[in-house]
């Protein structure tokens, strides 16, 4: 139930975001979303005209300057990583910038490659074990905001880039702490729930049409791929079918099984040296609830692991007919948390290992 509200949810806030496209070593390029509070952006002439436009207008620019106003700077940043297929414009990803700005936080979305309006000027498309990006979009906004603590938030697909990136980066991360919400964990786990009957018709399919869709925007770039088979991909009935016929052999895995073993967050968990807070539902119909990973979090005492009863996918909306979701004032409130540890200690690392088990009706 949970789930089919985020999927109708067509309330959820304007958000007025201002695009800066960052192009990596090989070519091709992410886009920064940046939500306008508490920044200000110098731009040239040209560039500065119609940026009060509608309010969910993205305005890409090329050459501007992003800075903190003036007595803001050591306010927090949200680091916003999307989930699959994604980008700034989820309703997810909305409510929570809404909701975090009300509490003071600025936000920036990385949209992944090829994602949220991005163009995809390579064939690398969204893969859920490339963290290269982030950690260039995450070096470049500690650069562009030297002052402001970096909350990393990721959403499903993006919170497992997250960790994998965090378990990677270790302690060099600008990041002072992050929050995963609706993370998968285990990739070959997710598909074989996707599998099952219940979901395979209504999600696995929802999900491949999207995939497919998505990659059918930016064919031109991949026509000339042998490797392919294009007309077998855009065939393509879950998200495993698109992830053996397309991801895995673009990115050169052996098989569907060598990319999700390589991509699942659950084994860079114990590398993560920053205190992060995970939250995942039980009636999860995307990420299975045997890939939680209980063990992990419990010898880290970098993180804190919330699991609910009820939530779905990305929900947790707080009663019946409510817009509002409860996992947003969790992660509001473990920001302000951060915060204090932050202006206590000059650091959020958490002196002792917590775990703990919630169950929200």
């Amino acid at each position: 139930m949970h789930t089919a509200r985020l999927v109708h949810h067509k309330n959820a806030p304007h958000i007025r975001y201002v695009r800066q496209e960052l192009q990596m070593a090989d070519g091709g390029c992410t886009a920064l979303d940046w939500n306008s509070f508490k920044l200000n952006f110098v731009f040239r002439a040209t560039d500065a005209e119609g940026m009060h436009d509608e309010p969910d207008t993205v305005k890409a620019v090329d050459d501007f300057v992003v800075e903190a106003q003036k007595g803001t700077e050591e306010d927090p940043t949200l680091v916003v990583l999307h989930g699959l297929t994604g980008g700034s414009h989820e309703s997810y990803i909305r409510t929570l910038l809404h909701d975090a700005q009300q509490k003071g936080f600025r936000a920036v979305v990385i949209n992944a490659r090829g994602c949220g309006g991005t163009p995809l000027k390579t064939q690398q498309f969204f893969c859920a074990a490339w963290t290269e990006d982030v950690r260039h979009a995450v070096r470049l906004i500690h650069r562009l905001l030297p002052k402001s603590p970096l909350i990393g938030v990721g959403f499903s697909m993006g919170s497992n880039v997250l960790v994998k990136y965090l378990g990677e980066e270790g302690a060099a991360t600008p990041l002072k702490a992050a929050i995963s919400i609706g993370n998968p964990w285990d990739l070959w786990e997710a598909s074989q729930q996707l599998r099952r009957p219940l979901y395979k018709h209504v999600y696995n399919k929802a999900l491949a049409r999207s995939l497919v869709a998505l990659l059918k925007l930016h064919s031109h770039v991949l026509k000339d791929n042998n490797s392919v088979n294009l007309h077998r991909v855009y065939r393509s009935q879950t998200v495993y079918d698109f992830d053996e016929r397309f991801t895995s052999v673009i990115f050169g895995y052996r098989t569907v099984k060598h990319y999700y073993s390589d991509a699942s967050a659950w084994a860079y968990l114990a590398n993560v040296r920053v205190p992060i807070l995970c939250c995942n539902s039980f009636d999860d119909p995307v990420c299975s609830s045997k890939s939680i990973p209980f063990p992990d979090a419990r010898v880290n005492d970098k993180v804190i692991l919330v699991t609910t009863r009820r939530g779905g996918h990305l929900g947790w909306f707080q009663g019946l007919g409510a817009t509002t979701q409860w996992v947003n004032d969790l992660a509001c409130e473990y920001v302000e948390a951060m915060l204090h540890l932050i202006h206590q200690y000059q650091d959020p690392a958490l002196p002792v290992s917590k775990l703990e088990d919630k169950s929200e009706d």
